[in-house]
């Protein structure tokens, strides 16, 4: 008997060489798809957890509620692409391209995003925990009520960035440049900030409890 989930791929390959890009809830669970030009595709709600999407084209894609659990997307073109609400727990999106990406409510947890450009991103209500943000660019991104429990952002460019009412507990940002940034009602509790370049910040109500470290020695 001939495997579904193996017919629905070679569908995927022979639709995709047509130039179809309507590939809403398809299954490509672990599929290599290394390097594919998918610009404005649809894939919304696709299940792509484990896939191969290394310095895929994605730019515009719509990956809104998709699966990328433990994806690889090194150095992938996600720009302004809708990955509302996707999990992406676990993937590594480091090197990639996420300038104005729609990352709301994603969960990101443990994700590794090295060195990735997320400037101008919408990251709001996003779960971060333990995500891997050493040395990301995060110029004027939107992280309202993200969770950042445990981050590592070190050495992270963070400049005219929304933190407002998100969570950094116990999150690492030494040697981050931190500028204009609005933190109003953020939750700073044991967040590591020493040797941070902290700038114009706006920390209205912030909650600097316990044992935040703020070390320039």
């Amino acid at each position: 008997m001939a495997d579904p989930v193996a017919i629905e791929v070679q569908n995927f390959f022979k639709q995709y060489l047509k130039g179809e890009r309507n590939f809403f809830k398809i299954n490509l669970s672990k599929v290599n798809l290394s390097g594919l030009h998918l610009a404005k595709a649809n894939l919304n709600q696709a299940n792509l957890g484990g896939a191969n999407l290394n310095g895929a084209h994605l730019r515009g894609a719509m990956l809104s509620q998709a699966n990328l659990r433990g994806a690889a997307l090194y150095g992938s073109n996600l720009r302004e692409a809708n990955l509302r609400g996707v999990d992406c727990q676990g993937a590594n999106l480091s090197g990639a391209d996420l300038r104005g990406a729609d990352l709301r409510e994603a969960n990101l947890t443990a994700a590794r995003l090295y060195g990735a450009d997320l400037s101008e991103a919408n990251i709001s209500d996003a779960n971060l925990s333990r995500a891997k943000l050493s040395g990301a660019v995060l110029r004027s991104a939107n992280l309202k009520r993200a969770i950042l429990i445990e981050a590592e952002i070190s050495c992270a460019i963070l400049r005219d960035v929304n933190l407002v009412q998100a969570d950094l507990s116990r999150a690492d940002l030494t040697y981050t440049v931190l500028h204009s940034g609005d933190l109003s009602q953020a939750i700073l509790t044991d967040t590591d900030l020493s040797r941070a370049d902290l700038d114009w910040l706006i920390l209205e109500g912030t909650n600097l409890s316990s044992e935040l470290v703020l070390d320039w020695t």
